[in-house]
C-alpha cells in the first residue's frame, strides 16, 4: 500500500497497516526532520521491522542530501537475516509500484563463520578456526610469498577483490552502500569500528533494532578479562613484567576494588611500568604478529586479551573498575558507564535511533527460587503442566528457562521421571543426539511429549533459528503433529527470531530470570550511578 505520513510519501509492502506502525512512522519522521536522537518503542509482534525501513528508505529517496546512509545495527543472526528478509520484500513492493527498483545497494556484514565463501575455511564452524584459517590465506606476507611460489596456498577470491571492484560491485563493501546491516560490535566496539565503520559519514541514520539490552552490549565492548616498546626484545620483556604483576595481583586472598589511576599507580610504583606505553599494548602486538608472519593468531588470545587489558585500563580513567577476586582466575577491568561506548555515536551520525516482553495438581507451589530448583515435586509439576498443555495447544509451543544449566537440569529429571521419551522413528538420533560443529558437539534432545517432537536447544555459538527451521521442527508443526522448542530466556531464542504463525502458538516461561543482585560487578556499577547521576 502506498500512503502518507506527515507529507512524506511511504510505500509499505503489505495490503494493511497497524495503527502502531502509523504512529511509530510518524515519530520516525519526526526524529529525522530534527536531525537529532531518537528513543522509540513499540509492541512485540507488529512489524517494527518493516516500519523502520519502509519510513527511512523512503525518507533518503525523496531527500537524499539530508540522508545518504542507513546503518541497521541488530545483536543476532536471525534479526539480521530477518532485515535483508523484509528489505527485499520492500525492493520487490517498488519495482512492482513503479516500474523499477530504487537505485539503493544494501549489504550485510557479520563474521567470517557466517559469510566467508571459501569452500575450504567456511567448512570450519568455530569462530577462531574460521579467523585462523583465512588469516593464514589472506595475510600480506603470504600474499608475497605465493608471487615467488604459486604452490604457496592463497584465497583467489580475496586476490580478485581489485579486478573484480573494477567490473562490478565488491560482495561486502560497505562505503558506496546506502544501507548497511551488521552487529553492534561493528559500532560500538573501538577496535572494530576503528577498521569497519571509519569512512562512514555523518549524514547517515544509525538504527539499534532489539536495543533492551543496549546498555550491556555497550559494557561488554569496553571490557576485558584479561618502557620503550619500539623494538620486539624491549616489548616482551614489557609484556612479561606486567603478566608477572598481574600473576602478582591475582595471588590474595580478599576482594579488590580500584579504579584505574589506583591500578596504574600501583603498576608504576611495583614494576616501574608507565602509563603511556599501556596505551599501545594491543597496537604493537598485532604489529608484532604481522611481522613474525604468524599465520594463526588463535594460539595467542590470552596474550592479546592481556594486551586490550593494558589499553584500556591506560585509556579511560573514569566511568571504569577494576575488580579483583580470590575465587577466579580472571581479573576483569568493568566498563561502569555504558554512555562511553554510545558517546562517539551520538556524535558522529545525524540520527541515531534505539528501538525494541501458582501450583501443581498437587498442590505443591510451582516455583524457579533456587532453593526449589532440586525439588523432585517441582520439577514434576513442571513436566506435568508442559504435557497438559501440548496436549491442548496445536502446532508450535515455545518454552523458556531462566538458565542452560537449569534447563538442562530439569530435562534430565523428567527423563529420570519417565514424563519423557525417546523419539523413534525416521529421524537418524545419531544426528539428533550429536550434531559435530567443529570441536564442539551441539547436544539436540529430540523426544516425544504427547506425540509432539520435543527440541533442546544447546548452548554456544549457533544460530538457535535453526531449531525451528529445520526440517524436523517445521514438519512436525506442519504435519499437525506439533513441536516443543525449549531454550534460554534472554538467550537468542528470545531477541530476534520469530515463531510466526503455526510456529508459535504458545510461550511458557518457566521461572523469571532476576539478575543476580550480589554480582560484585553489579554492586559496582549500581555505585557508580548513583555517584554520578544520583540515580
Amino acid at each position: 500500500m502506498k500512503l502518507t505520513v506527515d507529507g512524506l510519501v511511504v510505500y509499505f509492502p503489505y495490503d494493511y497497516i497497524y495503527p502502531e506502525q502509523y504512529a511509530y512512522m510518524l515519530e520516525l519522521k519526526r526524529a529525522l526532520d530534527a536531525k537529532g536522537h531518537g528513543l522509540l518503542e513499540m509492541p512485540s509482534g507488529t512489524g517494527k521491522t518493516i516500519s523502520l525501513l519502509s519510513l527511512i528508505v523512503a525518507y533518503m529517496i525523496q531527500n537524499p542530501h539530508q540522508v545518504r546512509k542507513l546503518i541497521y545495527c541488530s545483536r543476532t543472526v536471525p534479526e539480521i537475516e530477518k532485515v535483508l528478509e523484509e528489505l527485499k520484500n520492500l525492493m520487490k513492493y517498488y519495482e512492482k509500484s513503479q516500474g523499477e527498483k530504487p537505485s539503493l545497494t544494501g549489504v550485510v556484514l557479520s563474521s567470517r563463520k557466517n559469510l566467508c565463501i571459501h569452500p575450504e575455511v567456511s567448512r570450519e564452524r568455530d569462530g577462531k578456526l574460521v579467523d585462523g584459517k583465512c588469516h593464514s590465506l589472506t595475510a600480506s606476507y603470504v600474499r608475497d610469498k605465493h608471487e615467488q611460489d604459486s604452490t604457496v596456498a592463497t584465497c583467489q577470491f580475496y586476490e580478485g577483490f581489485n579486478r573484480e571492484g573494477k567490473e562490478s560491485m565488491l560482495p561486502y563493501g560497505i562505503v558506496h552502500a546506502e544501507i548497511v546491516v551488521y552487529s553492534y560490535h561493528y559500532l560500538l566496539d573501538p577496535k572494530i569500528a576503528e577498521v569497519v565503520s571509519k569512512e562512514l559519514q555523518k549524514e547517515a541514520v544509525v538504527v539499534f533494532d532489539e536495543a533492551h539490552n543496549i546498555d550491556n552490549v555497550c559494557i561488554d565492548s569496553l571490557k576485558v578479562v584479561p618502557g620503550n616498546i619500539r623494538n620486539a626484545e624491549h616489548f616482551l620483556s614489557f609484556l612479561k613484567r606486567f603478566i608477572e604483576y598481574l600473576k602478582t595481583r591475582l595471588r590474595i586472598q580478599h576482594v579488590v576494588q580500584e579504579s584505574p589511576a589506583g591500578f596504574l599507580k600501583d603498576v608504576l610504583s611495583r614494576v616501574c611500568i608507565e602509563r603511556k606505553p599501556l596505551r599501545f599494548c594491543a597496537t604493537r602486538l598485532n604489529s608484532l604478529m604481522k611481522t613474525l608472519e604468524i599465520t594463526d593468531p588463535h594460539n595467542f588470545g590470552s596474550l592479546t586479551l592481556i594486551t586490550h587489558l593494558a589499553t584500556l585500563v591506560s585509556t579511560y580513567t573514569k566511568g571504569f573498575i577494576i575488580i579483583i577476586e580470590p575465587f577466579d582466575d580472571k581479573t576483569p577491568t568493568v566498563c561502569m558507564d555504558s554512555s562511553i561506548a554510545m558517546r562517539p555515536v551520538f556524535a558522529r551520525f545525524q540520527t541515531v535511533i534505539i528501538t525494541s516482553v501458582s501450583k501443581g495438581s498437587d498442590q505443591v507451589a510451582i516455583s524457579s527460587r533456587y532453593e526449589s530448583r532440586e525439588d523432585v515435586a517441582v520439577i514434576r509439576n513442571y513436566g506435568q503442566l508442559l504435557v497438559e498443555i501440548s496436549a491442548c495447544v496445536p502446532d508450535g509451543v515455545v518454552c523458556f528457562f531462566t538458565s542452560y544449566m537449569y534447563l538442562e537440569n530439569v530435562v534430565g529429571a523428567w527423563y529420570d521421571q519417565v514424563l519423557l521419551s525417546v523419539a523413534r522413528g525416521k529421524v537418524s538420533e545419531g544426528v539428533a543426539f550429536e550434531h559435530h560443529l567443529g570441536r564442539a558437539v551441539l547436544m539436540r534432545v529430540v523426544i516425544v511429549l504427547q506425540g509432539a517432537v520435543l527440541l533442546s536447544v544447546a548452548r554456544g555459538k549457533v544460530s538457535e533459528g535453526v531449531a525451528f527451521e529445520h526440517h524436523l521442527g517445521r514438519a512436525a508443526c506442519e504435519s499437525g503433529r506439533g513441536a516443543v522448542l525449549l531454550s534460554v530466556a534472554r538467550g537468542k531464542v528470545s531477541e530476534g527470531v520469530d515463531f510466526e504463525h503455526h510456529l508459535g502458538r504458545a510461550v511458557l516461561m518457566f521461572g523469571i530470570p532476576y539478575v543476580y543482585t550480589q554480582s560484585r560487578i553489579l554492586k559496582a556499577r549500581l555505585d557508580y550511578l548513583r555517584d554520578q547521576f544520583q540515580w
